[in-house]
């Protein structure tokens, strides 16, 4: 296409019919139109430049520059068009020569009239001749052409003087009194007359590059001055009624400021204060006599409703504020603000009811982020090592934050508890949640002792998961899918069908592995999902799904767990017996690895003989010393069969935290409870019993038990300690089991 930007102008003046332009063209197009106005705004910083730098030269200085330099000849050039430019516009935006611009406009339209009526007449001839004299035809054509070119030019002259205003209206520097120089968007503001200059100045600089161009300066005047001057007037208007609303709202923010500070040291009073002053304000500002109480009411209230949004307005100030006991303009008994103006007052009791819980929601999470911000650091430099931390370490880092917030931190707690939980029944934990898809996050692998089980954990630590509604979303979709399943294939919907549960179980299986390989495969999470969703429909729908897979049982491994079983019931000599029992060899390696090592965990193999009254690690220890895998002198005595056999069979038969605990709380008894309490670290018998229950609870939610400890109100407690009289710790209410804390208080009070 061809290049519309005239440098000589600094103007358009081509008007490419895009309506014509092929298809193909449309990138070329756009981009030649982004180069077009990538030229004009260069242009127009081009003149910015030249009249800030002219302006403010010295006449000395542009006469050595205009007698020897280049550049000073270009200046002298513009300094000229400039005084040219600016005789055009005070000629036409003078209102003084509002009688003269006029008469010029008539008598530009008198010739236009003429110069219409003798086209009309030459194109008249041109039309008779056409077909004998085509030359003669299309010189009469263009007799008009000039004038019609020119229009063009204002035209598009005129399109583009409001981006040169845009422009300009930052960077152009005028004089608006000797020695002062603004741009039209001076910070502070502008008078009005300052306004007026820089914007007929402004609209000066545009004008200049049209000057000594041999244009119609009639036609200029008509097209492009009288509604260039159109709008700067509309610009100035407009300017005004911004400076206007600026001031209100500058004014008003004065009020407000002032109402504030009135507020806070008087109370209601300001309130009174302010309606007396202000009301006949608003009365006169706003031409409405009868109405200057209820405007200033209606700014007041705003004023108190943002400030208790804001916070600069206390609730609890602006409700004592309510309670102020106004003089009625009646002169009735004095009543209070919420009383004397409900309507009023009724917002604004809402928005203090607001603000107090907004200023306690924040109040809490800025409590939060405090507790969070202490705490993070000490877990994740736990998480990063390879061995959990120690009791002491828990304790004094828990201390700390009792000191700092007064309370016990749960997490704190919960790892404290967690860590005495086997890697296994973690790693059991996770294994499940893993199977179903779900996250898993640094803190589910806190208390793992064994450095490879976490290690292998850490390596899925934010590696993508379901959380709990897309595990709702999976169920769904795949449960539907299920039905439609069963339906098309044997026309039974029914749960009870041995084919929905086999779809649901192998279904779900695929989904969450389909997910899992797509995130390692670098997909995010809406994308594996979808992936995931797609797969296991095709899946379902050919039948993959239908039937189960069949198992086949190990055999061997079962005979030998028995052959062992059988052998220890008949004597059990042979736990101690030299000769390898029938596939232990493999067992064992692996015990003496765990023992060497302390990594993994003992051989499930030897969990397979509870009959025994050995503990597994016993049992493991004892095979490795008859089998001479290690020396006898190498086994160690569990620290519990130093205890009396009631507490080494609560300690060692069906372990919980709750048999520990009533363990512990026999031998050391309750009227030693303190000497518990210091073996353990806690810092007192509650902090202790804290630890306990927790111990507790965590277990039953490792255990995928939903139970709950009860919660006894301390004052309840109190008395029913004075009716049944000081009870061991784990006889207290606290620490029971709801079922047995109702069964215990029905029995004790025959209820």
């Amino acid at each position: 296409m061809t290049n519309s930007w005239n440098p000589s102008l600094g103007i358009e003046t081509s008007k490419t019919n895009y309506l014509q332009t092929e298809v193909d063209l449309t990138e070329a197009t756009n981009k030649q139109i982004d180069e077009n106005i990538k030229m004009m705004n260069s242009h127009f910083d081009s003149l910015i430049k030249m009249h800030n730098d002219s302006a403010k030269a010295s006449s000395q200085n542009w006469k050595e520059l205009a007698a020897f330099t280049k550049d000073g000849m270009k200046i002298a050039k513009w300094a000229r068009d400039r005084a040219d430019a600016k005789a055009a516009i005070d000629n036409y935006y003078n209102p003084d020569k509002f009688q003269h611009r006029f008469k010029q406009e008539q008598q530009t339209s008198e010739v236009e009239a003429e110069l219409d009526d003798q086209k009309r007449i030459n194109y008249t001839a041109a039309g008779e001749i056409e077909a004998i004299d085509p030359d003669l035809a299309d010189m009469l054509k263009s007799t008009d052409f000039n004038r019609a070119q020119e229009k063009e030019i204002y035209a598009l002259t005129l399109g583009q003087s409001g981006e040169w205003f845009e422009r300009a209206k930052d960077t152009l520097q005028v004089e608006v009194s000797p020695g002062v120089w603004k741009t039209w968007n001076e910070p502070g503001g502008l008078t009005a007359l300052e306004r007026s200059i820089i914007s007929k100045e402004i609209d000066e600089v545009f004008i200049t590059q049209l000057q000594n161009k041999g244009l119609n300066q009639r036609l200029m005047d008509k097209y492009l001055l009288h509604p260039m001057l159109k709008q700067h007037e509309g610009r100035l208007v407009k300017a005004q009624a911004e400076s206007i609303k600026g001031e209100q709202a500058r004014q008003v923010g004065i009020r407000q400021k002032q109402f504030y500070d009135s507020f806070n040291t008087e109370g209601g009073i300001a309130i009174e204060k302010y309606l007396q002053v202000f009301n006949g304000y608003h009365a006169a500002s706003s031409g409405l006599s009868d109405k200057g109480y209820f405007l200033a009411k209606e700014e007041l209230k705003g004023f108190i409703l943002s400030g208790l949004e804001n916070g600069q307005i206390d609730p609890d100030d602006a409700e004592r504020a309510l309670g102020y006991e106004l003089s009625p303009n009646d002169g009735g008994k004095p009543r209070s603000v919420e009383e004397y103006l409900p309507q009023f007052a009724r917002p604004i009791r809402k928005a203090i009811n607001q603000a107090r819980n907004d200023k306690a929601e924040q109040a809490e999470l800025e409590l939060k982020n405090r507790q969070q911000d202490f705490i993070a650091p000490i877990l994740a430099e736990w998480r990063e090592r390879d061995e959990p931390p120690t009791e002491e370490e828990i304790h004094e880092a828990n201390q700390k934050y009792r000191v700092e917030f007064g309370e016990n931190n749960r997490d704190l707690l919960n790892y404290w508890s967690k860590s005495d939980i086997d890697d296994n029944d973690i790693e059991f934990e996770l294994n499940q949640r893993w199977g179903n898809g779900e996250e898993i996050r640094a803190e589910d692998l806190d208390g793992i002792s064994d450095a490879e089980i976490k290690a292998k954990w850490m390596g899925r630590v934010n590696s993508g998961g379901l959380v709990q509604q897309d595990v709702t979303n999976r169920n769904a979709f795949i449960k539907g899918l299920a039905s439609n399943r069963l339906w098309d294939e044997t026309a039974d919907k029914t749960t009870s069908n041995p084919m929905y549960s086999s779809i649901i179980e192998q279904a779900t299986d695929f989904f969450n592995e389909t997910y899992r390989a797509e995130r390692s495969q670098g997909q995010d999470h809406i994308t594996s999902l979808r992936l995931a969703q797609q797969e296991t429909r095709a899946k379902i729908n050919d039948g993959s799904f239908d039937v189960r897979p069949v198992y086949s049982r190990d055999e061997d491994r079962a005979n030998n767990i028995n052959s062992a079983r059988n052998a220890i019931i008949k004597d059990n000599s042979v736990i101690d017996s030299p000769d390898l029992w029938k596939g232990e060899e493999a067992e064992l390696k692996a015990a003496l690895r765990y023992i060497n090592t302390g990594k993994g965990s003992i051989p499930e193999y030897y969990r397979m003989f509870p009959f025994i009254n050995l503990t597994p690690y016993e049992l493991m220890q004892r095979r490795l010393a008859a089998t001479g895998m290690i020396k006898p002198s190498e086994v160690e005595t569990i620290p519990e069969r130093e205890l009396q056999p009631e507490q080494q069979d609560l300690l060692l038969n069906k372990p919980s935290p709750a048999r520990t605990n009533r363990a512990l709380l026999d031998e050391y008894g309750v009227e030693n409870i303190e000497e518990l309490v210091e073996l353990t670290g806690a810092d007192s018998v509650e902090e202790l019993l804290e630890v306990l229950r927790s111990n507790s609870q965590r277990n039953n939610q490792t255990a995928g038990w939903e139970i709950s400890q009860v919660n006894i109100d301390p004052s309840l407690e109190e008395e029913h300690t004075q009716v049944v009289g000081e009870q061991s710790p784990y006889m207290r209410l606290n620490t029971m089991l709801p079922g047995v804390a109702t069964a215990y208080v029905e029995d004790t009070y025959n209820v």
